[in-house]
């Protein structure tokens, strides 16, 4: 996660970011989020869990990512961690 260079090729691929222009709603929002976890720097809640939910988690953000990083991977762990 902290391997993102926050580029944001992957924004215009993502069906979330797409539908309302929010950064919060794009792989690179939703991986900042993911990361603010892993660093106890926030703490999973019922708002973060509905936040990362919206993911569709159809993974065209990773094909665009000069980094490859597995966002989708990332996301979905970030979400069982939080059960």
């Amino acid at each position: 996660m902290n391997t993102c260079i926050k580029c944001g090729k992957c924004n215009p691929s993502c069906p979330t970011f797409l539908e309302n222009f929010d950064e919060l709603y794009s792989p690179r929002g939703y991986l900042h989020l993911c990361q603010l976890v892993q660093e106890k720097k926030i703490k999973p809640s019922k708002q973060l869990k509905e936040i990362l939910l919206a993911c569709t988690q159809c993974g065209d953000c990773e094909p665009v990512c000069p980094i490859d990083l597995p966002i989708v991977k990332i996301i979905s762990g970030t979400l069982i961690c939080d059960q």
